[in-house]
């Protein structure tokens, strides 16, 4: 069976089910044997988040978790986390990071046979020195945000984003202005956009929520992150100015939404 290494931002099991874990569906029913790379992590994540905490410790053994069929999990511990702080937004720090694997990274991916993969498929810009380490026949590189633009991001992501744009077999971004942004890396970057699955809108019975029910209003629904970049005075201007549609944002809030609460046709679920 082949074998693709994913190297990626999220959990397998995110409550995010981004393009990722769709192609990592397709790989591995199409007779790929997935493994699912988290990021690193150590105990200090454990105050950040505890519920992410204990998903990463939970994948990290000497043996891949099965996640799916076909798919398994796994997260590496380090002592040394690469990120934005003083000294820890470095290079050396991301080089660190990986090399200081307990147990060690590259020995895990080689004792569970994924030293040597068809595909090394990164999203993840952290997982840049994998190149160097892991056998692999083709080397993908997605690209679907401009991390740059992210608030969380190091600034030094941009330099391993670059490196692996030049050495990658194959590209693929996600937006025309993404192609606009890398362009002067390369000239062959492949337009690949976020789709959608058909068999999750197209039913033959469709089960509404209770709060849908007896409600006969016109409905504006967003599903996904609610955090700095979303247009919160937009929805609040359209809210007031459109009275007649109930508007309903549904997904983890990451910013300040209080400018919403006077308007009774604005629904948020977490």
């Amino acid at each position: 069976m082949k074998k693709i290494l994913m190297a990626e931002f999220l959990e397998y099991n995110s409550n995010f089910k981004v393009g990722n874990h769709h192609y990592a569906k397709q790989f591995a029913l199409n007779e790929y044997e997935v493994l699912w790379l988290s990021p690193v992590y150590n105990h200090l994540y454990y105050f950040k988040d505890k519920n992410l905490y204990k998903q990463r410790r939970s994948l990290h053994n000497n043996s891949l978790m099965k996640i799916d069929d076909n798919i398994y999990g796994y997260s590496p511990f380090s002592p040394i986390l690469y990120g934005k702080m003083p000294i820890l937004d470095s290079k050396l720090a991301n080089k660190l990071s990986i090399k200081l694997t307990s147990p060690n990274l590259y020995s895990v991916l080689s004792k569970n046979k994924f030293g040597d993969v068809d595909i090394l498929w990164l999203t993840n810009p952290k997982y840049y020195y994998l190149i160097d380490k892991i056998k692999y026949k083709k080397l993908f590189y997605r690209c679907a945000d401009d991390i740059s633009a992210f608030k969380e991001s190091c600034k030094t992501i941009t330099y391993f984003e670059e490196e692996i744009i030049k050495k990658a077999d194959r590209v693929f971004v996600t937006a025309h202005s993404l192609i606009e942004k890398k362009k002067y890396l390369r000239d062959d970057l492949i337009y690949l956009p976020n789709g959608v699955e058909l068999d999750n809108f197209i039913r033959d019975k469709y089960i509404l929520p209770e709060e849908y029910k007896n409600n006969d209003r016109k409905k504006c629904i967003y599903v996904g992150a609610i955090d700095h970049w979303f247009d919160v005075k937009l929805i609040k201007n359209c809210a007031e100015k459109l009275k007649n549609i109930d508007f309903y944002l549904i997904g983890p809030v990451r910013t300040g939404l209080s400018i919403l609460e006077s308007n009774k046709n604005v629904h948020i679920t977490f």
